[in-house]
């Protein structure tokens, strides 16, 4: 009929896999959808949220946080195989095995020679307190104790 859509459905396609290995920690297990009830909660609190009651009448509450992550990224000079081509700017960064992508290198270096101090300019000229995540290998190929955390 016009304006009708047909949709085949394959229902072997719907069966919980059998016989499939999984490498789960001790106790885990995999969610199967013909006899579990989904564990992550996609719907929240819809229209109604809860008021927060945030101090002096705030509206929003924001957290700042700046990954500092520069000299961590998979590069051939720390012994990775290949760059990185998966947390990027460069869309579809293809491997490299072997090789140095310099344009990949530039991208993780602007952060640490320029975006850092930049981003640490503006938090202390508006005293705004900041968060810093930093992955353990990047302290140890260039340390900035001027940026380290306060306590």
């Amino acid at each position: 009929m016009a304006g009708e859509l047909v949709v085949g459905i394959n229902r072997s396609l719907l069966q919980w896999p059998r016989n499939v290995s999984y490498d789960l920690p001790s106790g885990q297990e995999v969610y199967n959808p013909m006899n579990q009830k989904y564990p992550r909660d996609l719907a929240g609190y819809g229209a109604h949220p809860p008021d927060p009651q945030w101090p002096n009448g705030a509206r929003i509450a924001l957290q700042l946080v700046l990954n500092y992550e520069e000299g961590a990224e998979n590069c051939i000079l720390h012994g990775d195989a290949g760059a990185e081509t998966f947390l990027s700017e460069i869309i579809g960064a293809g491997e490299r095995p072997g090789v140095r992508h310099l344009s990949m290198e530039s991208i993780y270096e602007y952060g640490s020679r320029v975006g850092v101090w930049r981003l640490r300019q503006l938090f202390e000229t508006y005293q705004v307190p900041a968060t810093i995540f930093a992955a353990a290998s990047k302290p140890r190929r260039r340390p900035h104790p001027e940026i380290q955390a306060r306590e």
